[in-house]
């Protein structure tokens, strides 16, 4: 299976981190992109989108954007954070989880992309902001 699989490290600085690791292990089927225009066309054709977000704040929209795609997202708790999936991002907060999340989505085990994408398109498309952004406005109105 894992002969078959390739892993793409796309972004601003995956060039570099493959090359300090190819230094100590040989890493195979591991290809980069470095930094790329347009993340989408990569994120559109992968089995699952891996956000493995230890820290911070910057790859959230990484998850709506997958749930867009219809691309299976694997992701620490944090890099999920206050996106409402309702249980379609497999979480994996150690090695051993994303491991057994990944191996899901290989085997075809697992396959929340059509349930996240309607959540996507209900919580997060143009229409659905619009609607919100309606209701704020009203209210502000209101209590004025």
């Amino acid at each position: 299976l894992f002969n078959q699989t390739e892993l793409l490290l796309a972004g601003k600085g995956s060039e570099e981190l493959v090359d300090n690791l190819q230094k100590e292990m040989s890493l195979k089927n591991i290809k980069t992109t470095g930094t790329v225009d347009d993340i989408k066309p990569f994120i559109a054709s992968a089995k699952a989108s891996i956000i493995p977000l230890w820290q911070g704040s910057g790859s959230r929209l990484k998850c709506i954007e997958a749930m867009a795609l219809k691309t299976q997202i694997i992701s620490t708790s944090l890099g999920a954070e206050g996106i409402k999936h309702e249980g379609t991002i497999l979480l994996a907060d150690n090695a051993i989880d994303f491991q057994n999340s990944i191996l899901q989505v290989l085997n075809n085990q697992t396959d929340y992309t059509i349930k996240a994408f309607e959540i996507c398109k209900k919580q997060y498309s143009l229409d659905a902001i619009l609607i919100s952004l309606d209701k704020i406005i009203k209210n502000l109105l209101e209590d004025s």
